[in-house]
């Protein structure tokens, strides 16, 4: 093979190359520009034709739709997808704080369903002269300087005393001072909850968790459980007792901290609920 053979093939195969390339970024250069011209399209017709013409707001109860509507900041003639879930979410929980969660869907052509979950006030503490209600899993609901009111907005709450906290922010779950006092207080309440007689319960203090008491039946009743320990046994034993042993009209101290005996104490007044 002469050098003349060997340079001329070696030229082809760089042209060759080189017009691969070209092809290559011709292609690529069209992909952009389609794309491109897409993107503007779709731009142009969110624009011009997915404008908001009804805003739903579902799943409210303590809130009006018309107030959560005002809050969110959305409305009617705003561009379907201008409007941020994000941001809405975090004005209407700032302002409405038995919210727990908010959802946004869009449906075209043009649709906006705002979706919220409400909380439900299940218990209440006290806190240096101050009343706080909080959801099932202790997220603080609310705050009202009277017990009364709180009542009053809430019926069927509980009033239960916790541990030492060290934080009680409206919006916020309790931040105990031991974060541990969290799951006792949960575990506590989840077998309360489930007793026969919670409805007729009036005050639960897990202030300190071996010496949790009960107070229940209008204070006729005061219960002492101990420890956590059994929860379920004890309080099922505390039970029987009031059916089967105490007449109506009787107040009574009841001590179940064993589960194999129990103390009675008879009283003349009602138990003192703080």
């Amino acid at each position: 093979m002469t050098n003349a053979e060997i340079i001329n093939r070696s030229s082809f195969q760089r042209l060759r190359s080189k017009n691969i390339r070209r092809a290559v970024l011709r292609r690529l250069f069209y992909v952009l520009i389609t794309a491109v011209l897409c993107l503007l399209f779709l731009v142009i017709c969110a624009a011009l034709f997915f404008k908001i013409q009804e805003i739903q707001v579902t799943g409210n109860a303590i809130y009006g739709a018309d107030e959560l509507l005002q809050i969110s900041g959305v409305k009617v003639g705003q561009n379907l997808y201008s409007v941020s879930g994000r941001a809405v979410e975090a004005r209407i929980k700032k302002a409405c704080t038995y919210i727990r969660t908010v959802r946004m869907h869009r449906r075209l052509p043009s649709t906006l369903v705002i979706e919220v979950e409400e909380d439900t006030a299940e218990y209440f503490i006290e806190l240096a002269g101050e009343y706080f209600a909080l959801s099932a899993d202790f997220r603080v609901l609310g705050r009202s300087d009277s017990k009364e009111e709180i009542l009053r907005a809430n019926p069927g709450i509980k009033f239960i005393a916790v541990p030492e906290l060290r934080y009680c922010v409206v919006g916020s779950e309790l931040v105990f001072r031991r974060q541990i006092n969290l799951k006792v207080v949960e575990a506590v309440m989840a077998d309360v909850k489930l007793w026969e007689l919670y409805n007729l319960t009036d005050f639960v203090d897990i202030s300190d968790k071996f010496n949790i008491k009960i107070i229940a039946g209008g204070g006729k009743y005061r219960i002492l459980l101990g420890g956590r320990e059994e929860m379920k046994l004890k309080l099922d034993f505390a039970k029987a007792i009031i059916e089967s042993t105490l007449a109506s009209g009787e107040y009574a101290q009841i001590n179940v901290e064993k589960t194999d005996s129990a103390v009675i104490t008879f009283g003349e007044e009602p138990f003192y609920v703080p």
